[in-house]
C-alpha cells in the first residue's frame, strides 16, 4: 500500500485573480462541507445536460440577496442563509446586495477547483453594518451647488462615496453629487454615476443606464470609461454580450495604461477567455499591469516564466515576479515562491524559505501551501517534525476540499500518525478524495476493500476502486489490479486481462509489472508464449533491481531461452538477484560454483550460497547443504550436520533430500539406525518419482531390510526405477530374471 505523504511539487497554472477594487462584502470562509443536503431527492437540481449540480448553502444577513454564475435555483432558506444550487463545474458565484458592492467568490480561491456534482458547501458573507442615515437614503448636506466646479461635485461625490474628509459614507448622496457634476459634462463623474447605477449603490441598479454613462466617457476618451464599457460588453450587463466590442474597448483603456484593463486583458489572452488563447498577448498585457504594480499580473508574468507560456522559459524571471507579487500578500505568489525554493528553481534550494513562503500563504487559507506546510511538518525538514502539526494543516486544506490534503490526512489516520489510528476515518478521507479523481487515493480505497480496513472486505468494491485509479494511470494500481486477475483467487481468473493490466504499467516503468508481463510470455498465459519478449520484460525489470527478474534473466541465458545461452552472463544476473536475497538465485549461484559453471569453481563459494538460501528455508539448498556436509565439500564432514538439513528439505517434500535422510537411516550416519524410518523416506521419495529413492526401495524389499521381503515389491520398484533409465535398477531385474 503506498501511504507515504505527497507534497505538491508543481507550479500552479492557475491564477488567482481578485477584484481591484475594495469591497464591502468579504467572505469569511468558503469550503465542502460532510452535509448530505444536496443529496436529498427534493433538492437535486439538474443543469441543461441533465446532470445534478451542487449546493452553495450562503449565510448571508440580508434581506434580499441576489446570485450570479451558473445558478440552478435559489431559495432563501432562513433569514440568514440562501440555498444556491449551481451547475456541476461552476467556480465562481458572484454575490449581489443592495448597496454594497457586489462580491466575487473565485472558487480557486479557496482550493476548490470547481464544485462537484451531488455535494454541498458553506459559504459565509461577512456583511459590515452601515451608518442608519445611510441605510435609510436620507441626504443631509446643504452645500450650495452653485458655489462648486464640476470637479468639485464629484469630489464632494468621492466623499459620500468613500466617507471620508469628515463625511459619513453615504450612497444616495454620492450619486447625488455624481449626477450634479455629470449634468455639467464632467466626465470622471459619468464614470462614478455608471458605477453607482452598475452596483444599485444609492440608486436603483441599472446596467442600461450603468452602460449609458460608461458609453458617455469612453466616448470622451476617459480611459476609466473604456474599461468599465469593455466589462459591460464582456459581462452582458445592459448590451448584448460581445467579447469582440469588449476586447475593443478594453484594449483602448490599457493604450492609455489603465492598469485594470491591462490586467484583464493580460487574463482573457492567458485563459482563452472571450479571445483565442495567446500567450504572447498574455504577456505584453500582464507585462505593463505588472510594472505598475499589480501582483495578480505579476504572478501571472510569474507562472508564464515558470512553464514557458509566450516567453522562454527563465526560472530567475518567474522567481523575480512572483517575488514581486509575494510581497505584497498575493497567495498564489507565496505559494509558488514557496515552490520554487523547495524545488531550487531559479534560486538556490532552501527548505526554509520555502516554509516562510508556504505559512504566509497557508495562514490567508491557501490549500496548497497549507498541505506543502504539512508535508515539512511531517518530514521534519526545515522544521521541528511534528506528526500533530502536520495533521493540523492536512485539515485545513482537505476541509477545504484539496484532494491530496485528503488524501494525506487519510494516510496519517490509516498509519495513526499524528492522530490515534482510526480506519473508518482513513477511509472516509480517501473516499473524498477519490471522488475528486485522485487516483492514490482511489488506490488505497480499493486496498482498504482488498484487507477489510474500515469497510467491510469487499472484492468487488476493490476492484472498481483498482480500476479507477489504474484508468487515472496509476502505476501501482495497474499492477495490482493485472495481479488481481492473474491470481483468480478473489476475481475470476482473466489472464488476458491480467496481460493488458500489466502492459500498461509496465509502459509506465512499474518493475514488479514488468517482471509478471515477461512471466506471461515466459509461461504463454494471456499472450503466445514468446521467450524474446519475456527476456525483453524481464531485462527491463531486471535493470531497475528486480529480483524475481534478475533470477528468471539468468535462467534465461542459463538455458538460451529467447537468448543466446551464456553461462557468464546467467552468474552475473543470478548474483544480482542473490544479493538481494533471492533464494532461488543463491541456490543456482552455489550450483554454478560447485560445477564451474559460468565463474571459476568454488566450493566455498558454493556453501557459502547453499547455506544463505538454505536459512530462507530454501529446500533444494538445504539437500546440497546436507549433501556437503556428508561429503566434506567445502565445510568439515558432520554426518549429523548432513541429516539435519536433508531432514529440513525432506519435511518439505523435497524428494532427493527425503532420499538422502533414508540412506543416513539405513547407513546409521549422523542418526541412530532404523531401517523401517529408512523404508519411510525412501518411499516418500519413491512416491514422488526419485529413481534412486526407488532403486533403493527395491533393495529393501528384496533383502527384507526394514520391510518384510517381498521380491514382487521389489520387482515392481526396479521396474519403476529402470523406466527412468536407471542402470543400477536394470542390472538388478536382469539379475532376478525380470
Amino acid at each position: 500500500m503506498k501511504n507515504q505523504t505527497r507534497a505538491i511539487l508543481f507550479i500552479i497554472t492557475l491564477l488567482t485573480v481578485l477584484p481591484i477594487s475594495a469591497q464591502d462584502l468579504s467572505v469569511r470562509s468558503f469550503s465542502r462541507t460532510i452535509d448530505q443536503t444536496a443529496n436529498l431527492s427534493e433538492n437535486l437540481h439538474k443543469d441543461q445536460n441533465g446532470e445534478y449540480g451542487g449546493l452553495v448553502k450562503v449565510r448571508l444577513a440580508a434581506a434580499d440577496a441576489e446570485f450570479e454564475g451558473w445558478v440552478l435555483k435559489t431559495q432563501k432558506h432562513n433569514a440568514s442563509e440562501y440555498w444556491v444550487f449551481m451547475a456541476k463545474g461552476s467556480n465562481k458565484l458572484t454575490v449581489v446586495v443592495p448597496g454594497f458592492l457586489p462580491l466575487d467568490v473565485e472558487f480557486r480561491s479557496y482550493g476548490i477547483n470547481s464544485l462537484l456534482s451531488k455535494t454541498t458547501y458553506l459559504l459565509t458573507v461577512v456583511m459590515p453594518q452601515f451608518n442608519a442615515a445611510n441605510a435609510r437614503g436620507v441626504v443631509n448636506d446643504n452645500t450650495d451647488a452653485s458655489t462648486l466646479t464640476p470637479s468639485q461635485m464629484n469630489e464632494l461625490g468621492m466623499d459620500y462615496y468613500e466617507g471620508r474628509n469628515g463625511k459619513v459614507k453615504n450612497y444616495p448622496e454620492a450619486a447625488k453629487w455624481f449626477q450634479m457634476a455629470a449634468d455639467k459634462e464632467f466626465v470622471e463623474a459619468y464614470v462614478n454615476l455608471g458605477s453607482m447605477y452598475d452596483f444599485g449603490l444609492g440608486v436603483d441598479k441599472s446596467y442600461d443606464e450603468a452602460l449609458r454613462w460608461f458609453q458617455m466617457a469612453a466616448d470622451k476618451g476617459n480611459a476609466d470609461g473604456q474599461n468599465n464599457l469593455g466589462h459591460c460588453y464582456k459581462l452582458g450587463h445592459g448590451v448584448k454580450q460581445d467579447y469582440a466590442k469588449a476586447q475593443k474597448w478594453l484594449r483602448m483603456a490599457a493604450e492609455q495604461g489603465h492598469i485594470i484593463a491591462l490586467e484583464e486583458l493580460g487574463s482573457m489572452y492567458y485563459w482563452g477567455d472571450g479571445v483565442k488563447q495567446d500567450y504572447a498577448e498574455a504577456v505584453k498585457w500582464s507585462l505593463k499591469a505588472a510594472e505598475k504594480g499589480l501582483a495578480e499580473a505579476q504572478c501571472r508574468l510569474g507562472i508564464m516564466y515558470a512553464n514557458g507560456k509566450g516567453v522562454n522559459k527563465d526560472e530567475k524571471l518567474s522567481v523575480k515576479w512572483f517575488s514581486k507579487a509575494a510581497e505584497q500578500g498575493n497567495t498564489t505568489a507565496q505559494y509558488n515562491l514557496g515552490i520554487c525554493y523547495q524545488k531550487g528553481l531559479g534560486v538556490s534550494k532552501d527548505d526554509k524559505k520555502a516554509i516562510e513562503w508556504f505559512r504566509k500563504a497557508a495562514e490567508q487559507g491557501d490549500a496548497g501551501a497549507q498541505v506543502n506546510l504539512g508535508w515539512y511538518y511531517s518530514s521534519g525538514i526545515g522544521v521541528n517534525k511534528s506528526y500533530q502539526q502536520a495533521v493540523a494543516w492536512y485539515r485545513k486544506a482537505a476541509e477545504q476540499g484539496l484532494a491530496q490534503a485528503q488524501f494525506n490526512l487519510g494516510v496519517s489516520y490509516a498509519q495513526g500518525i499524528g492522530v490515534k489510528q482510526d480506519y473508518s476515518q482513513a477511509v472516509e478521507w480517501y473516499m473524498k478524495a477519490a471522488l475528486q479523481g485522485d487516483a492514490a487515493a482511489q488506490y488505497n480505497l480499493g486496498f482498504c476493500y482488498v484487507h477489510g480496513q474500515g469497510v467491510e472486505q469487499d472484492y468487488s468494491q476493490a476492484v472498481e476502486w483498482y480500476q479507477k485509479a489504474a484508468e487515472n494511470g496509476l502505476a501501482e494500481a495497474q499492477f495490482r489490479l493485472g495481479y488481481l486477475y492473474y491470481e483468480g483467487a478473489r476475481v475470476k481468473k482473466n489472464d488476458k486481462q491480467a496481460v493488458i493490466w500489466f502492459r500498461k504499467a509496465a509502459e509506465l516503468g512499474h518493475a514488479a509489472a514488468q517482471y509478471c508481463l515477461g512471466l506471461c510470455y515466459d509461461k504463454g498465459e494471456g499472450v503466445p508464449q514468446n521467450y524474446q519478449q519475456a527476456v525483453e520484460w524481464y531485462r527491463k525489470a531486471a535493470e531497475q533491481g528486480d529480483a524475481d527478474a534478475q533470477c528468471n534473466l539468468g535462467w534465461c541465458y542459463d538455458t538460451g531461452s529467447g537468448v543466446k545461452q551464456d553461462y557468464k552472463q546467467a552468474a552475473e544476473w543470478y548474483r544480482k538477484a542473490a544479493e538481494q536475497d533471492d533464494a532461488t538465485a543463491q541456490y543456482t549461484l552455489g550450483v554454478y560454483y560447485e560445477d564451474g559453471n559460468g565463474v571459476s569453481k568454488d566450493i566455498d563459494e558454493a556453501v557459502k550460497w547453499y547455506r544463505k538460501a538454505a536459512a530462507q528455508g530454501y529446500a533444494k539448498a538445504q539437500n546440497n547443504l546436507g549433501w556437503c556436509y556428508a561429503k566434506g565439500n567445502g565445510v568439515k564432514q558432520d554426518y549429523k550436520q548432513a541429516a539435519e538439513w536433508y531432514r529440513k528439505a525432506a519435511e518439505q517434500g523435497n524428494a532427493t533430500a527425503q532420499c538422502n535422510l533414508g540412506w543416513c537411516y539405513q547407513t546409521g550416519n549422523g542418526v541412530t539406525k532404523d531401517y523401517q524410518q529408512a523404508v519411510a523416506w525412501y518411499r516418500k521419495a519413491a512416491e514422488q518419482g526419485a529413481d534412486t529413492a526407488q532403486y533403493n526401495l527395491g533393495v529393501c524389499y528384496e533383502d527384507g531390510i526394514g520391510v518384510r521381503k517381498s521380491i514382487d515389491e521389489a520387482v515392481k520398484w526396479y521396474r519403476k526405477a529402470a523406466a527412468q533409465g536407471l542402470e543400477n535398477a536394470k542390472e538388478q531385474l536382469k539379475a532376478l530374471g525380470k
